[in-house]
């Protein structure tokens, strides 16, 4: 809508440039495009887990490594998850 900077607009004017960013908005999603979003179709869930604390360092000092030397998982959830999903293959 070309407008006069000067000239304010009317109600209608106003009402269909809200229409417009509502569809931008609704279109565009919060992680981008449709094509751009992942195809995951599991979800994630919670889950509680007693361990020795030996393990638990262990796996902090991985992930810490990972994350340090841009490898990896760097977090000891991803890297529990990643660590399960080679196990069960």
């Amino acid at each position: 809508m070309n407008q006069n900077p000067k000239k304010p607009m009317t109600p209608a004017e106003k009402h269909a440039a809200a229409e417009k960013l509502a569809a931008q908005m609704a279109d565009k999603g919060y992680t981008g495009t449709a094509a751009e979003q992942s195809t995951v179709e599991d979800k994630n869930v919670r889950r509680s887990l007693y361990i020795p604390k030996s393990l638990d360092d262990a796996l902090t000092l991985k992930a810490k490594e990972n994350a340090y030397h841009g490898t990896g998982p760097g977090n000891v959830s991803a890297l529990v998850v990643e660590l399960l999903t080679k196990a069960l293959k």
